[in-house]
């Protein structure tokens, strides 16, 4: 299930609550040692102590694995929000995208598939040296969990394979890495699925707080719209470069941006992980 990390949290709150209560309740039947003290020059050799199992914890229990952190929303503190665009195979609308990028002076993140990467090198280029960020979006798009696709989940053998390929493809191509950013394609995941992305060195799994939804037929004024209602500090959006509607949306959401003091920055920059651009000039009225 895709929101199975938020009962996760709960989950270990619950296990710190127990483990809590497990010391206290041990602690008040320790027995009462008495020392016998040991002749001078003549040492006893005492065995280790064996592990000592909590109440309720069963012996030879495994800590949980670590996950990679589910985010559908950054810090809520910072005058900003990211703009992703995923994409396919196809090149779609990514050199209408960066052209109007660079002509407002504003970055975004790309997910990027291995598929596309191998078709469109000279674009994942030039992605990467206009100072965008990159993060892993599988190598051909397949459901990790089947759910929107109602196809068998994939192994954590298959789930690697996807991860590594593109990954080493981007580097080949662009010359960076894709960690620790990942985006299940679909928004498909579960437990089993950010373990696995977090061995492979993937420490966020990236959702989105609003998918602007051009590719259900929204019109590109129904797309703006939908996004500047949701666009509070900290917000992630979700595109798509082979869209259109939302591809000729960006010029007017940009400026919606601007009008309301929030800045455009890349998912690493909206986490911390790399510096901010400067503020955006407060707009003076006319």
């Amino acid at each position: 299930m895709k929101r199975l990390s938020l009962w996760a949290g709960v989950g270990a709150l619950a296990l710190a609550a127990l483990i809590c209560a497990a010391y206290s309740g041990a602690s008040s039947q320790q027995p009462t040692l008495t020392l016998t003290p040991t002749p001078a020059g003549s040492p006893t050799a005492r065995p280790l102590p064996t592990s000592q199992v909590l109440p309720g914890i069963p012996m030879g229990a495994q800590p949980p694995k670590p996950e990679a952190e589910v985010v559908y929303i950054g810090p809520v503190d910072v005058p900003a929000v990211a703009l992703t665009f995923d994409t396919g195979v196809q090149a779609g609308h990514v050199p209408e995208i960066l052209d109007v990028l660079k002509e407002h002076g504003k970055l975004a993140t790309f997910g990027i598939t291995g598929e596309w990467a191998v078709t469109n090198p000279a674009l994942l280029k030039r992605i990467v040296e206009e100072g965008h960020a990159v993060i892993n979006h599988s190598w051909g798009h397949p459901s990790f969990t089947g759910e929107d696709t109602g196809t068998q989940r994939l192994t954590a053998d298959e789930i690697r394979d996807e991860l590594k390929r593109t990954e080493e493809k981007v580097q080949e191509i662009a010359g960076v890495s894709t960690k620790p950013y990942f985006r299940p394609p679909y928004g498909d995941f579960d437990r089993f699925v950010n373990q696995v992305v977090r061995e492979e060195g993937y420490e966020y799994n990236v959702l989105w707080t609003l998918d602007a939804q051009g590719w259900l037929g929204r019109s590109t004024n129904s797309v703006v719209a939908v996004t500047l209602a949701y666009a509070v500090k900290g917000a992630i959006f979700l595109y798509h470069v082979d869209n259109s509607q939302e591809y000729k949306a960006l010029e007017k959401i940009i400026e919606g941006l601007n009008e309301r003091g929030l800045g455009m920055v890349t998912i690493p920059q909206l986490l911390g992980k790399e510096p901010p651009p400067p503020p955006i000039p407060t707009p003076t009225p006319t």
